[in-house]
């Protein structure tokens, strides 16, 4: 989990954890996120501490890989590193939106995992009750529904039928929006069902 608070012009962020617990507070100028959200990578000091954060590719995550470092004696630091990727928009709205004396000063978000997939929502009738019936067509689906669709924070995929054949059109849902539309397409199912395969297409 990672906790922000906004104090004035920095804000106050530390990770809790089932291995570590809560750690220490790492300050940060508000201004650093401005420049994620510019370029998309950033690391901040807090000395002997740093911290990088990176956004995702598809720009809808961001992952904080903090160096706790402490030192011990003159010359030798000791420490431990901590990675967490959560939801992006979430984040910067409630970043932008704390300058205003009015609103919120605390946020959390728990930590997306690599298993943290979007949920799977059919409203297909014909073209799923076909491929159901073909097991041949049936694994070429799942496999492509495996390949695609790992994508942490989307919340759910609405998946309905195409006109093509044994085909799908989908909709990602991501904090209550629309996000990414396209399709599954079957191709070359007319000649050799063997040869036939889904394209994804965006």
């Amino acid at each position: 989990m990672l906790k922000i608070h906004s104090d004035s012009e920095c804000l106050v962020l530390n990770t809790y954890s089932r291995t570590y617990g809560a750690s220490r507070c790492f300050y940060i100028h508000r201004d650093k996120f401005e420049e994620l959200d510019l370029h998309g990578y950033v690391v901040a000091l807090d000395q002997p501490s740093f911290l990088t954060m990176r956004k995702g590719s598809c720009g809808n995550t961001v992952t904080f890989t903090f160096t706790w470092l402490t030192r011990c004696g003159d010359s030798e630091l000791r420490g431990r590193e901590e990675s967490l990727t959560i939801p992006y928009a979430p984040m910067m709205s409630f970043i932008r939106a704390s300058e205003d004396p009015n609103e919120p000063k605390r946020w959390a978000a728990l930590a997306l995992t690599e298993r943290q997939y979007p949920r799977l929502v059919f409203h297909s009738k014909r073209n799923l009750k076909a491929v159901l019936a073909n097991r041949k067509i049936y694994r070429k689906l799942r496999k492509e529904l495996a390949l695609h669709f790992r994508w942490p924070g989307a919340e759910e995929i609405v998946i309905y039928d195409d006109f093509v054949p044994y085909s799908f059109g989908f909709t990602e849902k991501r904090n209550g929006e629309t996000g990414i539309c396209g399709g599954i397409i079957f191709h070359n199912y007319h000649n050799d069902l063997a040869t036939a395969y889904y394209g994804f297409h965006t």
